[in-house]
């Protein structure tokens, strides 16, 4: 089952959609505040040694950018995404990564925002050693 709470969604009004989001944020925040903390104290010593995504703006400068995302029209869109790897810089989400790199597509910069320990082990059956 699925829902939406998008701006205009007819079922509910804005007011409601807004308490709604609310409680969502609220709820999301303290199930994973120790899990963020957790994950940010782990990487600071990445952190404090990477160059940030800053370095990255003169290098991707005027090169134009594809963002990629998991769902129905990766699977329709996907080995369109082969001609295009020299041309582009390729953003992927981690799953929509995990699908192109199977097919021997490789993004340039992956992108993977959620605290939960699968995610640590998503490409644990995935060859990475070309990323």
């Amino acid at each position: 089952m699925s829902f939406s709470i998008r701006q205009g969604t007819p079922d509910i009004s804005n007011e409601q959609r807004e308490q709604m989001l609310n409680i969502i944020t609220k709820n999301t925040i303290e199930y994973r505040i120790h899990e963020w903390v957790s994950n940010f104290t782990a990487n600071v010593p990445r952190i404090l040694g990477s160059k940030g995504v800053a370095s990255l703006q003169s290098k991707l400068d005027k090169i134009p950018a594809i963002i990629v995302g998991s769902g129905p029209t990766l699977d329709w869109n996907i080995r369109q995404l082969q001609p295009l790897q020299d041309r582009a810089c390729i953003i992927a989400c981690d799953s929509a990564a995990k699908a192109m790199i199977k097919l021997g597509i490789i993004p340039h910069i992956i992108l993977t925002t959620d605290s939960k320990a699968r995610v640590a082990h998503f490409f644990s059956d995935t060859d990475v050693s070309k990323l």
